[in-house]
């Protein structure tokens, strides 16, 4: 393909190329992105490219080809920071003790104070790291203070799970404060 047989094509087959990108993604920025890097690929490619070939289906093919990486390419993004905002939620928001009322005492000395916030951080921390679908009934439960009946509905599962995951939670948690307190 030479230089003038690309414009050619670009004048001939642009606007089709547009709507073709329009449909495919439902959205005129991605679908202006879609339809620059495909143009682009075909730029790239033109050297290569034989007119006496289908060309428009070729740039449709790479277009195709191009939305597929793409939405492989958010889908990953969104799930990172779907993880992330939900750490730094965890971090930030995460709170299984009433910090005034924890073990029952009022007015504390300093160390008791100081004791008392390094064993939150410590279960804090110990919570993050548990198995995603026992932090998440454990967050609901404590923090989001919601009903058990409440979480089944919402995580779609049965009531007597979240109440397991609850308990195997809690174990897990025990087991985990009693070996490094010890």
């Amino acid at each position: 393909m030479k230089k003038e047989e690309l414009e050619q094509f670009i004048l001939k087959y642009g606007e089709t190329l547009m709507k073709f990108c329009k449909i495919t993604t439902n959205d005129s920025e991605l679908a202006w992105e879609l339809y620059q890097d495909t143009m682009l690929r075909l730029v790239e490619h033109y050297k290569k490219l034989d007119m006496s070939e289908n060309v428009k289906a070729w740039a449709i093919s790479t277009a195709i080809n191009l939305w597929k990486n793409r939405k492989r390419k958010y889908a990953w993004r969104k799930r990172i920071a779907k993880q992330e905002s939900y750490e730094v939620h965890m971090e930030n928001e995460f709170q299984i003790f009433d910090y005034a009322n924890f073990a029952g005492e009022q007015d504390n000395s300093p160390e008791d104070t100081a004791i008392k916030n390094e064993l939150i951080r410590f279960v804090q921390s110990q919570v993050r790291e548990l198995p995603e679908k026992y932090r998440i009934v454990v967050y609901l439960y404590y923090t989001a203070d919601m009903k058990i009946k409440d979480i089944a509905a919402l995580c779609e599962i049965p009531e007597s799970t979240v109440k397991s995951r609850l308990i195997k939670a809690k174990k897990i948690l025990k087991h985990k404060i009693e070996s490094a307190w010890k």
